[in-house]
């Protein structure tokens, strides 16, 4: 069981299903040493567990209309985020390392 994360990633996805496993990747490597959640909101009706490998600090939002908008998509991931911030990364960008990680 991972801790209650300190930090909420906000993701909407629309057609990135080929994009969103390397922006995934470039929080963990970020994230060493901090409690990361990832929380993904489909946009475009793409189940995307199935381009992303298993990992409990993953978080998927059900699936709502199609083709809301980003804004739409990140209200129904930050219903769910537990983090004590909250932040968004766009599912076809990345966070750069830093010393101090995220």
């Amino acid at each position: 069981m991972h801790p209650a994360p300190e930090i909420s990633i906000l993701m909407a996805a629309h057609g990135l299903r080929a994009e969103i496993a390397a922006a995934v990747a470039s929080v963990f490597a970020c994230s060493e040493g901090a409690a990361v959640e990832v929380i993904i909101a489909s946009d475009d009706g793409t189940d995307y567990r199935e381009c992303l490998p298993a990992d409990p600090r993953l978080v998927f939002a059900p699936i709502g209309p199609i083709a809301s908008g980003a804004p739409a998509a990140r209200n129904r991931a930050l219903a769910l985020a537990r983090g004590d911030f909250v932040t968004m990364l766009d599912a076809d960008d990345g966070y750069e390392g830093t010393a101090d990680g995220l």
